[in-house]
């Protein structure tokens, strides 16, 4: 797998860049270093933020504005998050391959 989790990140970071598919490995890595995270999922976008809880929100636009963000989810942790987050009764593990990487702010 990876050495260390800089070799890791560093790839995450290439892969964004070039906006390369990331595996769900790669996507978990993201969710449990507490980065803010966005994805793609049935044409609708779907952002991971954590404020104390972890809240998982519903973001529709209409001509490019935010018109609406509805909480769908709310988790005590980024672990409890991936093992429990549901979309259209399946897991983010069986429709990560379907989703696609939005964006992610880095906590540093």
């Amino acid at each position: 797998m990876f050495s260390s989790e800089e070799e890791l990140s560093r790839l995450i970071d290439k892969k964004r860049r070039n906006k390369e598919k990331l595996t769900y490995e790669e996507f978990k890595f993201i969710v449990l270093m507490n980065d803010e995270v966005a994805f793609l999922y049935n044409g609708s976008e779907y952002e991971i933020v954590h404020d104390g809880l972890v809240y998982v929100y519903k973001n529709t636009y209409e001509k490019n504005k935010l018109v609406s963000s509805i909480v769908i989810g709310q988790f005590v942790s980024p672990k409890e998050l991936l093992e429990n987050l549901k979309i259209e009764n399946k897991s983010l593990k069986e429709f990560w391959d379907k989703a696609t990487f939005n964006s992610y702010f880095q906590h540093k």
